[in-house]
């Protein structure tokens, strides 16, 4: 299956018709959501929408200015169940969390994550059960949350140190990161430490 995984075998022609060859599907579970949110900005832009919440499930879409002026407060899900992670508070933002714990299929007792690893073409095994982004682009946050994922705690460094996107990733060890300077507070009963 390795063989079919190429973006550059797209084909689009002048009429706008996509092509792909023979035995390869697209798949755009890991950006489909936060696109839709970034074209929801673009409506909520042009039609002077003063505030909105709006949620895809794993990707959401903070609006504009509450009516209260206060910011946005978000609820970060336990990836282990039981009481939230945390809760950060946001300005405007776009928001996704990817992880393994809700989405995944079992064989012989064993979970196996519904994100796939694209250099192995089998399920990602990552030392990570939570990432989420906020960042100023849907599809940006969306494609974000499952490449860390992905990549498990080796390159967190960069992430968490990042200019433009902010993070909050569970670890499978119990430890909760945070991107210097977004409003998180961890939820003392929640299982989790600070890392």
């Amino acid at each position: 299956a390795i063989s079919y995984i190429d973006y550059s075998k797209i084909k689009i022609s002048d009429d706008n018709t996509i092509s792909v060859p023979e035995g390869t599907e697209l798949d755009l579970g890991a950006v489909a959501k936060g696109y839709a949110c970034d074209k929801l900005k673009e409506f909520y832009d042009n039609e002077k929408v003063s505030c909105a919440i709006v949620s895809m499930g794993s990707s959401s879409l903070l609006y504009g200015t509450k009516p209260d002026k206060t910011k946005f407060t978000v609820e970060i899900k336990n990836p282990e169940g039981g009481q939230p992670l945390g809760l950060i508070e946001t300005g405007q933002t776009f928001i996704s969390t990817s992880g393994g714990y809700e989405r995944f299929f079992e064989v012989n007792g064993e979970k196996y994550s519904h994100i796939f690893n694209l250099k192995t073409g089998f399920p990602a095994e990552s030392d990570i059960t939570s990432v989420t982004v906020l960042c100023d682009s849907g599809i940006k946050s969306d494609f974000l949350s499952t490449l860390i994922f992905i990549d498990d705690t080796k390159g967190l460094k960069n992430h968490l140190n990042a200019s433009d996107y902010k993070i909050v990733v569970a670890t499978k060890d119990g430890k909760v990161y945070c991107s210097k300077g977004l409003d998180f507070v961890l939820n003392d009963g929640c299982g989790f430490v600070m890392g």
